[in-house]
């Protein structure tokens, strides 16, 4: 017992002794530390992007974001776009967590002129929807595409009015539990708000074309029939609810909010008017635990549009509380990109606050409490520029931590603004991004966003190019 103690003691000295000089050489390699220390990404840094470029001389962007049940990611954009003069590619990727691209599709949509896409929903299978609107030189119209979780183009459709002078726009997409695409937009050159149902799979009749069930029509009580859809949401239980506006009587647009079945048939319809009886708008439409969410602009007399929210029971359609948003210091116009809801009810809404002064205008975010009221407003610009800056997108998560994308402008270029607030209003951090390297040139704006994983943050836009042209990027922050 002896000897091997005393064997056991030297070991562990002569041990403590290699550590020690492996202590020392690594205290004086501090390049080496720094290069480790800087492999594990910070909070908001920036750990990888992915940027897709066309070609010269052409616009590329990524317009919309969405993660699919596995923790896929798929972003939505449009490739090789000069509207009106070369129509561009609808471009689909699909991303894993770990920042790998899994795939990516490319679509020259026959005889379209122009490409402008809108949106994207993944379903239970991990198949994709996407909606966009073209235009084939004549007018505009609504199209839809489904893709597999292997990057198959599954089906296609094209919705339009049979007068072809008139102009079809898409605006959102959802799908069901069963795989089923819900489109909404406005019909008609906007007669109409329309909601269309296409089936999971294609048409046994014509391959690769979608199988539309049914369309839903909204429209106002206007002569001139005036209504649009803007966004559209499901609630997993057989509901979907559909937010826009519609023309009245009165001469007035109202916000409209409508619970329709998955079978097409209306539970209910609501509308709201202003106090001042003029334009108003639902922009956003979301649904968490029983209640459905508008997110809105309305007009005033005095001082333009403020953001609006507004709350329904899902159920009955009874409206439960309504806010109003005004920004105390200019009392100008006020503007909404979106909305999202937290896990205790509470609202959160990304916008532009106007000033119409030598600060031009901010990026805005809301806090609106479940009982209705204003909990906190944040604005952000950039001192150096003429304070021009937005949100266009935010992730919650259930306790109430908030990211927010968007753009503000330098003193020389555009970058990405990516931030991180606490569900008590407090900033933790705030990243810009004037893209990758070596160019540096601009970051031009980040247009969406959704969480990913457990410890990151997917966004989604444009990077300027040296040709002053964009390119399509992609980013992934430790939030």
């Amino acid at each position: 017992m002896t000897v091997r103690r005393a064997r056991s003691n030297r070991a562990n000295a002569a041990r403590l002794a290699v550590l020690a000089i492996l202590l020392l050489a690594l205290c004086a390699a501090s390049g080496a530390l720094a290069s480790l220390a800087a492999a594990v990404p910070a909070s908001g840094e920036i750990w990888t992007w992915r940027v897709l470029s066309g070609g010269a001389d052409l616009d590329d962007r990524y317009a919309a974001v969405a993660r699919g049940a596995d923790g896929s990611l798929f972003a939505l954009g449009v490739v090789n776009s000069d509207y009106g003069v070369l129509p561009g590619q609808l471009v689909l990727v699909k991303c894993n967590a770990a920042g790998d691209q899994v795939w990516q599709r490319g679509w020259a949509v026959p005889g379209a002129k122009g490409v402008v896409p809108m949106a994207v929903a993944v379903d239970a299978a991990g198949n994709a929807a996407a909606v966009a609107t073209i235009w084939d030189g004549t007018d505009r119209d609504m199209l839809v595409a489904k893709w597999s979780a292997a990057g198959v183009q599954q089906w296609t459709a094209v919705k339009s009015s049979a007068d072809p002078s008139l102009n079809d726009e898409a605006a959102d997409v959802v799908t069901d539990a069963a795989g089923n695409v819900y489109v909404c937009g406005a019909m008609g050159s906007g007669s109409s708000a329309v909601v269309v149902k296409y089936d999971d799979a294609a048409d046994p009749a014509h391959p690769l074309v979608g199988l539309e069930r049914w369309t839903h029509y909204t429209t106002g009580t206007h002569a001139t029939a005036s209504a649009r859809a803007t966004s559209i949401a499901g609630d997993g239980s057989g509901g979907l609810y559909v937010t826009g506006s519609r023309l009245m009587a009165t001469g007035a647009d109202s916000v409209y909010v409508q619970k329709l079945t998955t079978g097409g048939a209306s539970k209910w319809l609501r509308g709201w008017d202003g106090a001042a009886h003029k334009y108003d708008s639902g922009d956003v439409v979301r649904y968490r635990d029983g209640f459905v969410y508008v997110g809105g602009e309305t007009e005033t007399t005095a001082h333009s549009n403020d953001v609006v929210a507004l709350r329904y029971a899902a159920g009955t359609g009874a409206r439960t509380w309504t806010r109003t948003w005004d920004n105390p210091t200019t009392h100008q116009s006020d503007e909404i990109s979106d909305l999202q809801i937290d896990g205790h009810g509470n609202a959160y809404v990304t916008g532009t606050t106007f000033y119409f002064t030598t600060v031009k205008y901010k990026a805005l975010l809301l806090k609106i409490g479940r009982s209705g009221m204003v909990r906190w407003a944040r604005t952000y610009y950039d001192k150096a520029s003429d304070g021009y800056g937005s949100y266009w997108s935010l992730a919650v998560s259930s306790p109430g931590t908030v990211w927010t994308v968007g753009f503000v402008r330098t003193a020389t270029v555009p970058v990405w603004v990516v931030a991180r607030y606490g569900a008590n209003g407090k900033r933790a951090w705030l990243t810009r991004w004037d893209g990758p390297p070596p160019g540096h040139l601009g970051g031009q704006g980040a247009d969406a966003c959704v969480l990913s994983g457990t410890r990151d943050l997917f966004v989604a836009g444009a990077t300027l190019a040296a040709d002053a042209h964009t390119n399509a990027g992609l980013a992934w922050l430790r939030r």
